[in-house]
Parts: structure tokens; sequence; C-alpha cells
């Protein structure tokens, strides 16, 4: 009787070790099906990662042309010298009012319209 019941007990240890190992088993497939599943998804990471990097260095390669573009411009363009004459002219020492009192003079005030140069000479 002891015998048999070895028997049974090893058998039992056997099916038992056997389940285990099913299990392992398939959970190690899992795994390995979700990191299959996270490759693909990281292959499509990688093809979005790629067209950034393409258009980056597209408006990197604009923005140095453009920079080449203006450089050239300014320096095809002489630059403004202090030489030109002023806008408004300086005031004459021989006159009693400073230049810009007479243009002050000359322009219509808001009270009064703007008048023609046949008015102004009257």
């Amino acid at each position: 009787m002891a015998r048999n019941v070895g028997l049974w007990v090893g058998r039992i240890r056997r099916y038992v070790q056997h389940v285990k190992d099913d299990i392992e088993e398939e959970i190690r497939s899992d795994e390995l099906k979700k990191m299959l599943n996270q490759s693909d998804d990281t292959a499509g990471l990688g093809d979005v990662l790629a067209e950034t990097r393409d258009a980056l260095s597209e408006v990197r390669s604009e923005i140095s042309a453009a920079e080449g573009d203006a450089e050239a411009e300014s320096e095809e363009t002489p630059p403004e010298t202090g030489d030109a004459a002023p806008a408004v002219p300086e005031d004459d020492p021989g006159t009693s009012e400073p230049a810009a009192k007479l243009f002050e003079s000359a322009a219509p005030t808001a009270d009064q319209p703007p008048t023609t140069d046949d008015e102004r000479s009257v």
C-alpha cells in the first residue's frame, strides 16, 4: 500500500510540475508578444522621428539661406552716413527764431483750416 501511495504522489508531483511549466511558457510567450507589439509601436515612432528630423533640417537650411541672402543684401546697399542733409534745417545764427518755430507757424492748427499757397501770399 505505501508503494502505491508513493507512486501516486510521484505522479501528482510530475503533473503539478508539468502544469507549472506550461503556465511559465504561456507567460513567456505573452511577454514576447507584448515586446513585439511595443517594437512595432516603436518602429512607427522611429518613422515619425525621422520625418521630424528631416523637416527640422529643411527649416535650418532655409533659415541659413535667408540669413545669407540678408547678409548679401546688406553688403550690396551702402550704409547710411551722417553726411546726408538733415530733414529739418538747422538753426541759422542770422535769424532770431529757430527754423523749427518757422515751420510750426506755417503749419495749420486744429482751429484753423489749411490754407492754399494763394491765400498765404495775401
